[in-house]
C-alpha cells in the first residue's frame, strides 16, 4: 500500500477508503488514486473567493494577519468597513456578489469575491403554514394522443396542471426538461443531459406555433402518433423540426413587432449562452460525433471564432435560438397557470446529477467538469456492481475557480419556472463517486466538494427565485449529511419500497415534516408491478440480480399490509389508493402520487444498469384528461383536496 499516494488524494479531497452500500469497508486501487489526483489537479491561481451566510460574521485575522483595515463595497459604493479582527455584515444586506478589500499593515492589499447568502433555503407557505400538499408525478414525454405528435408537450403540461389545480393539488412533477442532443434522437434518457440551462425543444407544441395552420401540422404529422407502444422519437423530431422550420422562415418573412420585440429581448436575457448553444447545435449537424474530435477552431472556439460563424450562418443560428425561444415561453406559460390558479408548488420540476460527457454544458465550460471521468455509485444491496451513469460531473475546484457561476446558472434555469425542484442524488454536493475512465464501477473513490458553500448558493438562489429543494438523499448516505441538508432548508426525499428494516415498513409517524413522500421512482418499480413482482420477472429475464426473491416480496407485501392497516387503513387488500391513504397519514408536507400508479400500469419506466436491452424512456400513456382526472379522484383520499 502506497502510503504517500494515499496521503495525497486526502490531500486533494478523495476519499481513498471509505465504506459502500452494504456496510463494506473499501480501499481505492491506486491507479484509481492516480488517476483523480490527475483530473483534480487544480487552476494554478485559486480564486480568492468568501461565501458567507447571511448573519454570519467575516473573521479577518485568520491568514490575513496585519489587516488595517477591511472595506466592503459593490460597484464603488462603501457599504462597511472595519478596523476589528471582525467584519459585521448589515442585517439588511441584500444576497449577491461584493467586492472585501484588506489594507494589509505593510501596505500591501488583498482582494476578495464576497458571495453573500441567505442563511436557509426557501420554505413554501404552505409548509409554514402547517398545511400538506401534492403534486401529480409525470413522465411528460409519455403522454400521447391526436395533438401532441406521440411525444408529451407544453400544452399537456398545462392541461394536467389545470387538472390536478381542479381536484386541489399543489402541483405537477415531471421529468429533467433538459435539453438533449439536438441531432441524435437515440440520446433519449432525460437524466443524459447536453445542457441543463436549455430546453428540450420536444416538448415544443408546434400546433401552438404562430403562423401555424392545421392544414400544415396534417400534413406533417408523424403517424403512429396515438398507440400507446413505444416513441418514435426519430419520427417526432422529424416531423416537429419540420414544422419549427416552417414557423422559423414564416416569423422572419411576416412575424409582427410584438414578437420580434419578445424574441430580442429574450436573446438579450439568455446571451452569451444562447449564442454559443445556438453555434453548438449547428456544430453538432456539421462536424458530427463527439466535439473532442471536431476540426479546429470548434473543440475550443474563442469569442471571435462564434462571431464569425454567427455572420456566416446567421439563419441557422437565429432557427436554434428561436426553437430554444419558443421553449421558453411555452413552459413560461404552464408556470402562468399554476400562479392563477393558485397552486402550492406549481411545476415541480427534476435536475439530472450531470451531464452528457459530449453535450453543450462540457464543451461551453470544460474546466467546470471532471472531464474523463464519470459520476456513479459504488456496490450497494440495489446493484452490486455499482453504478457507471456514464455523465461527467462538476470539477470542485474549477466550481469555486468561477465563483460557482455554473452551478448557478444550472439552479436558475430549472428555478425560473418551478415551485419546486428536485437535485437528483443529492448526495454529490457532499462527495461524488467519480470512476476514472478505464475502471469498472467497483474501482472508483469518492471526490468531495465543497458542501457548506454549495449548500449557501441554493440557499441563495432558491430564495431570489422563491423556490422549494428537495433532496433525494437516497443511497450511501454519509453520517449527519441528512441533519445538514435539513438545516439549511432542504428537503428529503422519502419513497415508502425503502422506508423499511428487518422489522418491516416505518410507520407514518417516523416520516419528518419537511419531506416529499412517494411509493416510488422512476429507476423503481409502480406499484402495479411491484405487487405483482414484475420487476423481479423482468430482472431476471435480462440476466440481471434480482432486488428480492418471489417468496420475500411476497412478504413485504404482507408487511406493508400490516403497516397501511396499523396507521388506520382498511385491513382487506392492499391497493394503490391505500397507498396514497397512508403519505397522507404521514408527517411529510409533500406528497407525489405517480400517474402510472393511478393508471395500474405494471411496466417499468427505467431499468438501470440496461441500455439497449430494455426500452428505457420510451413507454407511452394515452393522455384521456377526463379519465385521469376521474382515477385521481378515485385515488385521493376524502377531504384529500382541503388538506
Amino acid at each position: 500500500m502506497d502510503h504517500d499516494l494515499r496521503r495525497q488524494a486526502r490531500s486533494a479531497g478523495i476519499e481513498p477508503d471509505f465504506i459502500d452500500g452494504e456496510g463494506i469497508e473499501r480501499h481505492a486501487a491506486e491507479p484509481a488514486l492516480r488517476a483523480l489526483l490527475e483530473l483534480l489537479a487544480g487552476p494554478d491561481a485559486e480564486r480568492r473567493l468568501l461565501v458567507v451566510r447571511h448573519g454570519d460574521a467575516i473573521e479577518l485575522g485568520a491568514g490575513n494577519e496585519g489587516v488595517r483595515l477591511a472595506t466592503l463595497s459593490k460597484q464603488g459604493h462603501v457599504i462597511a468597513r472595519s478596523r476589528e479582527p471582525q467584519l459585521t455584515l448589515p442585517d439588511d444586506l441584500p444576497p449577491g456578489s461584493y467586492r472585501l478589500e484588506l489594507a494589509l499593515e505593510d501596505g500591501g492589499c488583498t482582494i476578495f469575491e464576497l458571495l453573500h447568502t441567505p442563511s436557509r433555503a426557501y420554505q413554501p407557505a404552505f409548509a409554514l403554514e402547517g398545511r400538506r400538499s401534492w403534486v401529480l408525478g409525470v413522465q411528460l414525454y409519455s403522454l400521447c394522443n391526436a395533438r401532441n405528435f406521440g411525444h408529451g408537450d407544453f400544452t399537456d403540461l398545462r392541461l394536467l396542471l389545470e387538472l390536478v389545480a381542479d381536484a386541489g393539488g399543489g402541483g405537477v412533477g415531471v421529468n429533467p426538461l433538459h435539453a438533449l442532443a439536438e441531432d441524435d434522437s437515440g440520446e433519449i434518457s432525460p437524466y443524459a443531459p447536453s445542457s441543463r440551462v436549455f430546453l428540450n425543444w420536444l416538448y415544443i407544441d408546434v400546433g401552438a406555433l404562430p403562423g401555424i395552420e392545421a392544414g400544415d401540422l396534417e400534413r406533417i404529422s408523424p403517424r403512429g402518433r396515438t398507440d400507446t407502444g413505444l416513441i418514435d422519437y426519430a419520427g417526432v423530431a422529424a416531423a416537429k423540426e419540420q414544422v419549427l422550420r416552417l414557423a422559423w422562415r414564416r416569423f422572419a418573412a411576416r412575424g409582427s413587432a410584438a414578437e420580434r420585440d419578445e424574441f430580442a429581448a429574450f436573446r438579450q436575457e439568455m446571451e452569451p449562452d444562447l449564442r454559443r448553444y445556438a453555434t453548438f447545435c449547428l456544430l453538432r449537424r456539421r462536424e458530427g460525433g463527439s466535439w473532442r474530435y471536431w476540426r479546429r477552431p470548434w473543440a475550443r472556439p474563442q469569442p471571435q471564432d462564434i462571431a464569425g460563424l454567427a455572420q456566416q450562418e446567421a439563419d441557422e443560428i437565429g432557427f436554434h435560438e428561436f426553437v430554444q425561444f419558443h421553449a421558453h415561453r411555452q413552459l413560461a406559460r404552464c408556470a402562468a397557470v399554476a400562479r392563477r390558479r393558485r397552486m402550492d408548488v406549481g411545476l415541480y420540476l427534476d435536475v439530472a446529477v450531470g451531464v452528457h460527457p459530449d453535450g453543450f454544458d462540457v464543451w461551453n465550460d470544460p474546466g467546470a467538469f471532471l472531464q474523463g471521468a464519470s459520476i456513479g455509485a459504488p456496490p450497494d444491496p440495489l446493484n452490486r456492481a455499482g453504478q457507471n451513469w456514464g455523465l461527467t460531473g462538476f470539477h470542485p475546484a474549477g466550481l469555486r475557480q468561477r465563483g460557482y457561476q455554473p452551478f448557478r446558472r444550472m439552479l436558475g434555469a430549472a428555478m425560473r419556472h418551478a415551485g419546486a425542484i428536485r437535485l437528483d442524488h443529492v448526495l454529490g454536493l457532499n462527495r461524488s463517486y467519480v470512476i476514472p475512465p478505464g475502471l469498472d464501477p467497483t474501482q472508483g473513490a469518492y471526490v468531495r466538494f465543497p458542501l457548506d458553500e454549495l449548500l449557501a448558493v441554493i440557499a441563495m438562489e432558491s430564495q431570489f427565485h422563491r423556490c422549494l429543494v428537495i433532496g433525494e438523499d437516497l443511497g450511501t448516505v454519509p453520517p449527519g449529511l441528512r441533519d445538514k441538508l435539513q438545516q439549511a432548508g432542504i428537503w428529503t426525499y422519502r419513497v415508502l419500497m425503502f422506508e423499511r428494516d428487518g422489522d418491516g415498513f416505518h410507520p407514518a409517524e417516523s416520516y419528518p415534516e419537511t419531506a416529499l413522500a412517494t411509493f416510488s421512482t422512476h429507476d423503481l418499480p409502480t406499484f402495479a408491478g411491484w405487487r405483482a413482482g414484475k420487476d423481479i420477472e423482468l430482472m431476471e429475464s435480462l440476466g440481471l440480480p434480482a432486488p428480492e426473491s418471489p417468496a420475500q416480496r411476497q412478504a413485504a407485501i404482507e408487511r406493508l399490509r400490516q403497516a397501511v392497516c396499523a396507521s388506520g387503513g382498511a385491513d382487506g387488500a392492499l391497493s394503490y389508493r391505500e397507498i396514497v391513504a397512508f403519505l397522507f397519514r404521514t408527517r411529510a408536507r409533500l406528497l407525489a402520487l405517480g400517474l402510472e400508479d393511478i393508471l395500474g400500469v405494471e411496466r417499468q419506466v427505467n431499468v438501470p444498469g440496461t441500455h439497449l436491452e430494455y426500452p428505457n424512456w420510451r413507454h407511452r400513456i394515452r393522455f384521456d384528461p377526463s379519465e385521469i382526472g376521474k382515477l385521481l379522484r378515485q385515488t385521493l383520499p376524502q377531504g384529500a383536496s382541503q388538506d
